[in-house]
């Protein structure tokens, strides 16, 4: 029987987030646990993964975490924390990370950066690799609420996830 196109190429999670429909594709592409024949709650699924999105912070620098910006003077940090088995932690895997600000009023994208080739981070965090003085302004960003989502992947061995929660952050 001929394959279809879409079970013929491989999943791109990055032209999914760029359109904004990550959440019902991987939804869609990922197989509920009910069709391998079990039960089991999204929790205990996510715990059960060997590589997730733990979750997404905003920093002022290294050291403090921050919600409220100051449009041109406070540096904007974006981080992603991880969880991983230790086995996709070892040299030689390397993740693919992506950064995404959103304007809250609108769901557009305001930022879509894509950071390839990154080593194992040692602290299970991996920071956006710009520069420490970026400001909210530096970033194009106007004063208002944003969203900061993340997608990380890793290609060998496969495996792909989407932050649980979008962190809420103003600039002012």
């Amino acid at each position: 029987m001929p394959r279809s196109k879409a079970q013929s190429e491989p999943f791109d999670p990055k032209e999914l987030f760029r359109a904004g429909e990550v959440r019902n594709a991987l939804n869609a592409v990922i197989p509920s646990q009910s069709d391998k024949g079990g039960e089991m709650t999204e929790e205990s699924d996510q715990s059960r993964s060997p590589l997730r999105i733990a979750g997404v912070k905003t920093m002022r620098s290294r050291e403090v975490v921050q919600s409220v910006f100051s449009w041109h003077e406070d540096p904007l940090e974006l981080v992603i924390e991880i969880s991983a088995t230790e086995a996709l932690l070892k040299p030689g895997i390397r993740f693919n990370a992506n950064f995404q600000v959103v304007d809250h009023a609108t769901n557009h994208v305001m930022r879509d950066i894509w950071s390839m080739g990154l080593w194992p981070p040692s602290k299970r965090e991996i920071h956006h690799p710009g520069r420490w003085n970026m400001t909210p302004e530096r970033w194009g960003l106007a004063v208002g609420l944003y969203l900061f989502r993340a997608v990380l992947e890793i290609e060998q061995p496969q495996f792909c996830c989407l932050s649980p929660l979008d962190r809420l952050f103003r600039v002012r």
